[in-house]
């Protein structure tokens, strides 16, 4: 593979992980803590949308025209509901991909800068949202609700907890 191959093919998985990042907030807007019913009626989780666009711009006007087409509320209600587990096996993929990299590593090094960090750091958000204990963790108690979620989480672990969390969805 010459070295033209070789910027084409790091400029497409670049793409790949950009647009994965970029879809990120479409799935889980500004949602911080696992939901409760009422969420789907608070105004102030916002996620967003197609419909954030111009009317006149050519990606909205494909949208509206697109058998994916749902008004405003229907995509917010199906991202509260829905938006983290879309997430959690494309975040596991993405952790697993650069979990053996060092941090000059030959993938590591192409990304953005603090790419990688907020991969994880999304991750993570996604097991506090869907209230995904660590197995045998202090806080895995019969009342999981109160329990202080991912607080025994270490970001440095990330990779682990992505290995446990696959190998559990596995079963």
């Amino acid at each position: 593979m010459g070295p033209t191959d070789h910027d084409e093919s790091q400029n497409i998985l670049l793409g790949l992980v950009d647009s994965i990042c970029q879809s990120v907030p479409f799935h889980l807007g500004n949602l911080l803590k696992p939901i409760a019913l009422s969420d789907l009626r608070d105004p102030n989780i916002q996620f967003p949308s197609y419909h954030d666009l111009d009317p006149n711009d050519l990606h909205y006007v494909n949208y509206l025209g697109s058998k994916y087409f749902m008004s405003r509320d229907d995509h917010r209600r199906h991202a509260i509901v829905q938006g983290s587990w879309q997430m959690l096996h494309t975040l596991i993929h993405l952790v697993d991909v650069f979990a053996d990299e060092s941090p000059g590593g030959s993938m590591i090094g192409f990304l953005r800068r603090g790419q990688v960090y907020w991969i994880r750091q999304q991750f993570l958000r996604v097991l506090k949202l869907l209230r995904l204990q660590h197995v045998g963790s202090a806080n895995n108690n019969s009342d999981h609700r109160t329990a202080g979620v991912l607080a025994d989480y270490d970001p440095a672990n990330v990779e682990i907890i992505a290995t446990r969390v696959r190998e559990a969805l596995a079963r």
